[in-house]
């Protein structure tokens, strides 16, 4: 099923802004996720060496 190409161009310009803004975010929430995944790796590894 494929839409009229009116619609489909009416549509685009929305779609882009929409896919765009779901990128930043999703980027936004795995760069966030990466941090605090890392900083608790990190807190485990130097807790286990001052265990030692």
């Amino acid at each position: 099923m494929s839409m009229p190409p009116a619609l489909r161009e009416a549509s685009a310009p929305a779609l882009t802004r929409l896919t765009d803004a779901l990128v930043r975010e999703t980027r936004a929430e795995l760069a966030s996720t990466l941090r605090d995944v890392v900083a608790r790796a990190v807190a485990q590894e130097l807790s286990r060496h001052r265990i030692r």
